[in-house]
């Protein structure tokens, strides 16, 4: 005898007792037509195994902190894709267990467990995003929690709108934006003769963290690239801890690369991460946080 279990909008039923009687169990994945959901101040209700999910009152982004489970079985899975052009941030305010930025290409899945859901992904999982335009701030604010230990911030294309600016960083707590107690080391390796020996070292208490040891040009056919790795932000018994490594072309034409790594001297819970330019905004780029479920 073969049992069929439905990943749709009914969810699993019935795995436990087939196999405890030596079924055969067949899977079968249920997507129904991508109907659109919209969010009700924070929440949807799935009706099929796939939604495309719409913003409160057209909004270019929204929240959505509560997954229904009205039609979800328990250990069922609903697949969720923003809708075209909107901007979802997945966040853990209600049922749902993990941070995320809803894809508006491919869908991210969700497992019922209760009456939680949680994002079925491994690996890196994209959670905000920034594409800079002329802002003083690339900001991420309320997206950081104890779900995981590990966040990536990968930028791309930055480009400052003053020219001979570095990349400053700071953390936010339930006070708001930490302006002292950062330690950290910076370097630079430049062309033509690299060696890692200047730029920034510092071995005192700082109100940033400073991620070049030296400027970025601003001229239109340059950028900073890079990554940026922080650890334990949200752990209240221990120092949130960085490293990172960018590039980018100098004011005299030169390529140089630059590493830093430090931590916040205060044991708290961190819960947001801001960039910015010592000088002047941000006129372009990507800048992209990303959570690690391993």
């Amino acid at each position: 005898m073969t049992t069929d279990i439905n990943f749709g909008g009914n969810g699993i039923s019935n795995i436990a007792a087939a196999t405890a009687a030596g079924e055969a169990v067949r899977f079968e994945q249920v997507f129904g037509t991508g109907s659109t959901l919209t969010i009700s101040s924070g929440s949807i209700t799935p009706t099929q195994g796939f939604h495309l999910v719409g913003t409160e009152g057209g909004a270019a982004e929204d929240d959505l902190d509560t997954i229904a489970t009205t039609n979800v079985q328990d250990g069922g899975v609903v697949h969720l894709q923003a809708a075209s052009g909107k901007t979802i941030y997945v966040t853990r305010n209600g049922n749902v267990q993990q941070n995320a930025l809803l894809p508006d290409d491919r869908p991210l899945t969700f497992l019922r467990s209760g009456t939680d859901f949680v994002l079925l992904a491994g690996g890196w999982v994209r959670i905000g995003a920034v594409e800079a335009s002329n802002d003083a701030f690339a900001t991420f604010d309320n997206l950081i929690d104890a779900s995981t230990d590990t966040y990536l911030v990968r930028f791309a294309g930055v480009r400052p709108a003053n020219d001979d600016t570095k990349l400053y960083a700071e953390l936010k707590n339930s006070s708001g934006w930490v302006t002292s107690s950062y330690r950290f080391a910076t370097a630079r390796n430049n062309e033509p003769t690299p060696d890692f020996s200047a730029g920034g070292v510092s071995s005192g208490s700082n109100g940033f963290i400073r991620l070049q040891g030296s400027g970025t040009d601003n001229q239109t056919n340059t950028s900073l690239n890079g990554w940026l790795e922080f650890y334990n932000p949200a752990d209240s018994g221990r120092f949130t801890t960085f490293t990172s490594q960018t590039m980018n072309m100098n004011n005299n034409g030169q390529t140089q690369t630059n590493v830093a790594s430090g931590y916040l001297d205060t044991a708290e819970v961190n819960d947001g991460i801001r960039f910015y330019f010592d000088s002047g905004n941000i006129a372009v780029g990507s800048v992209t946080l990303y959570a690690w479920y391993g």
